[in-house]
């Protein structure tokens, strides 16, 4: 199975969300609060940073589009 780059953007974003949450538990729970944030905050960022580029980025000409001609059961008038 052959993944674009958008897939493994997603896969990354992922990877990084959940592995600074899974760190910064341990850390917590390892009695450093302190460095605990720090990795969440690290973690974070590029997550945050993705989902804004997401919504300030308009969608593509190619993007599949509904319409009421599309839906099943609609027949324009």
């Amino acid at each position: 199975m052959e993944h674009s780059n958008g897939d493994r953007l997603k896969i990354a974003l992922l990877l990084v969300g959940f592995g600074g949450l899974a760190t910064g538990l341990v850390l917590h729970v390892a009695g450093r609060p302190d460095l605990a944030q720090t990795v969440w905050f690290a973690g974070v960022i590029p997550v945050l940073a993705a989902l804004l580029r997401s919504l300030c980025t308009p969608p593509s000409a190619s993007a599949p589009v509904i319409t009421q001609t599309s839906l099943p059961g609609v027949h324009p008038k």
